[in-house]
């Protein structure tokens, strides 16, 4: 749809001509593409520095392939919903939608519909977001101009990323850890101006407090924990 066009033969690569619910469908994962620029980003950025890859992993046979180091994705190109694949040989992965974790290596035989895709994140995952909206379900408009952070705890996990500055080259470097036995979140950071938003999934037990953040809320049915706060260095603890 991407490489579309506005007519003749090229008709049927716009969205919304083919429904409503295409076009809402394409409106999440452009979305949800655009959240995760700041993700993209960073791991160039990295691999520019120490090298590496974007795209790796590469599976041709099952059409698959790692996004940076904590997403994996899966291309559905056949005329059926159901597909099987085999996930990294490395680390537990959750389901996107689900939250269903799997252990390294395991085969995957789902049937997805339409509006769903294969994508599951690297468990202890610190993924920087551009968070506007809640059309992918994650965060919402209250976020707009934070720098987001997504956390799918597991254990002690720490992650230094590379945040872009305005529209350029330019960036600065943030070091985000979180420890689950302790509730410890730590961060640190450059560049006090700005305002950090931690979203942590999975977090299974009440919160009742969380010391030293600008302010946080607990969503119990998605157990999901989001923490707002500024400054350069600071440690929150989650009781």
């Amino acid at each position: 749809m991407i490489n579309g066009g506005e007519n003749g033969a090229f008709t049927n690569h716009l969205p919304w001509y083919h429904g409503q619910d295409v076009e809402d469908i394409y409106r999440q994962c452009v979305t949800l593409h655009d959240q995760l620029s700041p993700y993209m980003f960073s791991t160039v950025v990295d691999a520019h520095l120490h090298g590496g890859s974007l795209i790796r992993n590469v599976s041709f046979s099952e059409e698959s392939h790692q996004l940076g180091s904590s997403l994996f994705t899966k291309a559905i190109t056949s005329a059926s919903d159901n597909v099987e694949f085999h996930l990294p040989a490395d680390g537990k992965w959750c389901d996107f939608w689900t939250g269903e974790e799997y252990d390294a290596g395991s085969k995957v035989c789902c049937e997805y519909p339409l509006h769903q895709f294969p994508l599951f994140v690297k468990k202890g995952a610190i993924i920087p977001m551009d968070i506007q909206s809640d059309i992918t379900g994650i965060g919402n408009e209250e976020l707009k101009g934070m720098r987001s952070f997504l956390i799918y705890p597991n254990g002690a996990t720490s992650q230094r990323v590379h945040l872009p500055v305005d529209e350029g080259t330019d960036c600065f470097d943030c070091s985000v850890a979180y420890d689950e036995a302790t509730g410890k979140l730590e961060l640190s950071t450059a560049r006090p101006e700005e305002r950090y938003a931690f979203i942590l999934r999975g977090v299974k037990s009440p919160v009742n407090e969380v010391d030293n953040a600008d302010s946080w809320n607990y969503d119990s049915d998605k157990q999901e924990l989001t923490i707002i706060a500024s400054g350069t260095t600071k440690t929150m603890t989650i009781r």
